[in-house]
């Protein structure tokens, strides 16, 4: 008897397009996400998870240049390298264009994520987000970002931080320095 080879498993779905904005009765940021097909779904992120996260993320960025080409900034004095950091944080905020926001259909699923698998390589990072293990509408959901989206939706949480009143004592000088005036709500999201 020939074994057959075991089946990769599914590819997580993934998401086109997303909008993030802090929702006070949950104390949680929302993302309605968008996938290819047009189906959405809900994801609740609590403070605590994006705590864990972002480090990773602005670290990221930190490392990579605009399209993602590892630099050597670790050879650069801090004021240097928050300085670039903070021009390309305000060129990437600067070139996030309005759109519509995603809006979830009536019956779109919508769960608290429970954890997030960070998969970085040179041309951005994914983010694999899953849920309560057993639970059926929490099948994992990815978004990739590229240097440029990574950071215009960096800017989007920031201004959510600040809506939400969330600690931000962590956050990186030249993301903090690079912030400016507030987006309009309408323009909070990234696609």
């Amino acid at each position: 008897m020939t074994a057959l080879p075991e089946a990769a498993p599914p590819a997580s779905p993934m998401l086109q397009r997303i909008t993030t904005a802090y929702d006070p009765e949950q104390d949680r940021m929302r993302l309605a996400g968008e996938r290819a097909d047009g189906s959405t779904l809900t994801l609740w992120l609590t403070q605590r998870l994006l705590a864990r996260l972002l480090p990773a993320l602005w670290q990221w960025l930190e490392r990579h240049d605009a399209t993602g080409t590892l630099v050597q900034s670790a050879h650069l004095p801090s004021h240097r390298s928050d300085a670039l950091q903070g021009f390309a944080q305000q060129a990437a905020r600067a070139q996030l264009p309005p759109q519509p926001p995603v809006t979830p259909h009536e019956r779109s699923p919508q769960w608290l994520v429970h954890g997030i698998q960070l998969s970085a390589s040179a041309s951005g990072v994914e983010l694999r987000f899953s849920g309560a293990p057993g639970a059926d509408a929490t099948a994992p959901v990815g978004l990739t970002l590229a240097a440029q989206p990574l950071r215009q939706w960096l800017s989007i949480l920031q201004q959510q931080y600040h809506e939400a009143e969330w600690p931000m004592q962590d956050w990186p000088r030249w993301l903090a320095e690079a912030a400016g005036p507030a987006v309009p709500a309408a323009r909070a999201m990234l696609h």
